[in-house]
């Protein structure tokens, strides 16, 4: 009679790291949304924005051409496909199409009530420019990411995460030179100051038996 390979062994493990991918691909994700954390981007914003009507279907529409500047780096532990891409450091220009927001005024001559655009304020049109460049970038950095994240659940190495969290809270403190003293910290920490710990936790441990 043929033995079954899996008899006598646990399918849970498996089970636990394959539902884990997911959920660190998530976290390394919402890090990577969060400014200064995942990246530091300026929008510079360029005013009068370039408005323009036109009719699509016997209706007219207004909208606007606005013009932006920007400058930033992206994290290389959270975006690294865009440093592949040699897009880790932006510098450039791009234009977005914006609509207005209407809101009713009224003649004070006729008393005929009209709507005019209301644009929005320099500061929501830049914090919407950075979202559209943020998720353009995650959004190719996702396959990447996942794999990264694949990686780190089946090697289920703390000393690994520590690695990147010290590189993580790096970037966010110092840019790209503090991603090489936050892992070197990382590296440190994992490598030495933990298995110290440990050490002495069970020597303590040992003690108390005696």
């Amino acid at each position: 009679m043929a033995e079954n390979p899996w008899e006598g062994k646990s399918i849970k493990p498996a089970v636990v790291k394959a539902a884990s991918v997911p959920v660190v691909a998530l976290a390394l994700g919402l890090l990577a949304l969060i400014p200064n954390v995942g990246y530091k981007l300026n929008i510079e914003l360029y005013r009068p924005y370039d408005t323009r009507y036109e009719w699509i279907d016997e209706t007219e529409f207004l909208y606007a051409i606005v013009d932006f500047h920007a400058d930033g780096v992206f994290s290389p532990l959270l975006y690294p496909m865009s440093w592949v891409l040699g897009k880790g450091i932006l510098s450039h220009n791009f234009s977005m199409v914006y609509l207005p927001d209407w809101t009713w005024g009224t003649d004070p001559v006729s008393g005929e009530r009209y709507t005019i655009p209301r644009w929005g304020k320099p500061q929501a049109v830049r914090e919407e420019a950075r979202t559209k460049v943020t998720l353009d970038e995650l959004l190719i950095n996702i396959p990447l990411l996942v794999a990264i994240s694949t990686t780190l659940v089946l090697l289920i190495k703390h000393r690994i995460f520590l690695w990147l969290l010290g590189g993580v809270l790096g970037f966010a403190v110092a840019g790209l030179v503090g991603i090489v003293v936050g892992l070197s910290v990382g590296v440190i920490s994992a490598q030495v100051v933990l298995p110290m710990l440990s050490r002495r936790r069970q020597g303590q441990k040992a003690a108390q038996t005696v």
